[in-house]
């Protein structure tokens, strides 16, 4: 007898634990707080590029990194971890990556688990690729003019 209730509690206490290590990626905060890399990971996975500029306010050459990254592993069948995004990136990047999770809250995350297809027509994406590139502009003029 005693055997059997150590065992129920050795089987509950593995239950727990395995429970609580599974992340609910749909409810922001993430629950538990410590899913919320694992979530935000899987944001950035799904993005394009164009969000990963909007969203996560991150510039071009990131955005196309990781875009580029994102699309060499969908074809291979993975998910990226951070680790392999901090690794395609330089220093100044990984940082400005990592600043980038700030500018997230619960109205972008929540527009970001929407699929991709329903979010955005083509039309859509070619004005933002106009509107992107102007900002391009704008952003190389700026810093011609600091220089």
């Amino acid at each position: 007898m005693k055997k059997l209730a150590v065992a129920t509690l050795l089987l509950l206490a593995f239950a727990s634990i395995s429970a609580a290590q599974q992340c609910d990626c749909t409810i922001f905060p993430y629950n538990p707080p410590s899913c919320s890399g694992q979530c935000i990971n899987k944001l950035v996975f799904k993005a394009n590029e164009a969000e990963l500029r909007f969203f996560f306010k991150l510039n071009k050459g990131i955005a196309e990194k990781i875009a580029n990254l994102n699309e060499i592993f969908k074809r291979e069948g993975k998910t990226p971890s951070r680790q392999d995004y901090l690794k395609a990136l330089t220093k100044p990047e990984q940082t400005a990556f990592n600043k980038s999770f700030n500018s997230l809250d619960k109205s972008k995350i929540q527009y970001l688990e929407i699929p991709t297809d329903t979010k955005v027509r083509k039309e859509t994406r070619e004005g933002l690729d106009k509107v992107y590139t102007n900002i391009d502009k704008l952003d190389n003029s700026r810093e011609s003019a600091l220089n």
